[in-house]
């Protein structure tokens, strides 16, 4: 309701720097990803945090079990799959007692069994990430969540991977690309890759994914090269 009033008030306003279309959408995008990133009320167990933690937790208990080679070929001691989230709003502040996702998610996580050290931050290990990625590859770490900025790129950590969650909508195909890219690759040795896009109920998430599907129908018309190809949407 929040939303539609200022929707309304826009052209009485007519002052961007106070309120525009834009700073709407961000704002709702926030909401819809975790209410308690607005200051709004929050239901256990309803809501995206608890989708997501369904599926993980989920997603673990079926590869807990899985056997993978280390990187000498060698049968690895350590068993269980990898998992990766990808969320770029609501990431972890300096500020104590802040709200944000990852924590959100994780203290979930634990609450349902998973061990709290084996969920880990991207933004925890910028001066250790080559650490961080021989863990994901050798069994150490069960969740690694992070944002496209600092894990869509340069991220070898397909080894085990069984599972990528997308927790919100990426600005770019490119973006989405590389994701996927953490995963879906030469070196990954699951036989399947499970993909999960988490969207709310009459929100904007539904739009943004389909503006990034259509950009990208766009850009794959392009790269083909298709010389009788004369209109592209």
């Amino acid at each position: 309701r929040d939303l539609l009033w200022r929707e309304d008030q826009l052209t009485a306003v007519d002052n961007p720097r106070i309120d525009n279309p834009l700073k709407l959408i961000n704002d709702g995008k926030t909401a819809t990803l975790d209410p308690r990133l607005a200051g709004l009320d929050h239901t256990p167990e309803v809501g995206r945090v608890h989708a997501i933690t369904t599926e993980v937790h989920r997603l673990w208990e079926a590869s807990r079990e899985n056997t993978y080679r280390d990187q000498l070929g060698d049968l690895s001691p350590h068993l269980g799959g990898f998992q990766i989230i990808f969320c770029d709003r609501g990431v972890p502040k300096p500020e104590p007692d802040t709200f944000n996702v990852y924590d959100a998610i994780r203290d979930d996580l634990v609450a349902r069994g998973m061990d709290r050290e084996r969920i880990r931050f991207i933004h925890d290990w910028d001066d250790r990430r080559l650490q961080l990625f021989d863990d994901c590859n050798n069994g150490q770490v069960d969740v690694l969540i992070g944002n496209t900025e600092k894990l869509g790129t340069g991220a070898n950590i397909q080894a085990r991977c069984v599972g990528i969650h997308h927790a919100d909508v990426p600005w770019r195909p490119a973006d989405l690309e590389q994701r996927l890219g953490r995963g879906l690759r030469q070196g990954n040795q699951n036989g399947d890759l499970f993909e999960a896009v988490y969207i709310g109920s009459g929100t904007h998430d539904a739009f943004s994914w389909g503006t990034v599907s259509r950009k990208a129908k766009f850009i794959e018309q392009f790269y083909r090269a298709d010389q009788e190809l004369r209109d592209m949407e």
